[in-house]
């Protein structure tokens, strides 16, 4: 299977392919990184047109290399791919849609921490859509940890790391955590570690998800042979 990697964060794109190919050997992986996106739609407070129209052109760009997958590894990137799909003549699979249907399953209050606020809303927005999916009853809250995105954008991962911690050390005893960005999902087994919560973290779950697929698919073909 051959995939594109659609990025709004360095970090994430250098460590985002290893995973993958290490659980996936065989994959062929193109990388794609906008890092402006995400403060555009920061600034404007959510998706302008402006903002839409530069994402729907990313989505082009991955569409064509001719990869048969394009995976968008922001949170912030899931609010508008939904309806930008149907643009797109290639699977679009969003990178937290598996963590946020395990955060529903797994039910009760969840807290979602991110390093991007502009993530906050439609995540939450995505958790009650599954949830009414699921007829599941679930209490939402949010933590935004503050300055620790602009931390990694400064190449300050020990004080991103630190801000992180810190804010999660203050939760009022959720149920399950969720954690937005991919670009915190190295503090995951730290964190559970401070708790017997469970924390979610999105790019593994993702390619557990992924590699099913193409499991899924390997024996659908093998089956018509």
């Amino acid at each position: 299977m051959e995939i594109v990697l659609l990025h709004t964060v360095r970090s994430v794109m250098e460590n985002f392919e290893k995973m993958l190919k290490d659980r996936i050997p065989d994959i062929e992986v193109h990388n794609v990184l906008d890092e402006y996106i995400v403060k555009s739609v920061t600034r404007h407070g959510g998706y302008a047109e402006e903002d839409v129209q530069r994402l729907a052109a990313l989505l082009k760009l991955a569409e064509g290399t001719g990869a048969d997958r394009i995976i968008a590894t922001c949170s912030t990137l899931s609010m508008q791919i939904d309806a930008l799909r149907e643009r797109i003549g290639k699977p679009v699979m969003k990178i937290d849609e598996p963590m946020l249907v395990k955060a529903v399953e797994l039910g009760g209050r969840i807290t979602v921490m991110a390093t991007a606020q502009s993530t906050l809303g439609p995540t939450m927005e995505q958790l009650g859509r599954i949830a009414r999916h699921l007829g599941k009853k679930v209490e939402v809250g949010t933590v935004h940890v503050e300055n620790a995105l602009d931390r990694l954008r400064e190449n300050d991962k020990d004080g991103h790391d630190r801000l992180v911690l810190e804010a999660f050390e203050k939760l009022d005893d959720p149920d399950v955590v969720v954690l937005a960005q991919a670009s915190m999902a190295h503090m995951k087994e730290i964190l559970e570690g401070m708790g017997d919560r469970p924390v979610l973290a999105s790019p593994q779950m993702l390619i557990e998800h992924l590699a099913d697929l193409m499991e899924g698919e390997k024996n659908d073909a093998s089956g018509t042979e």
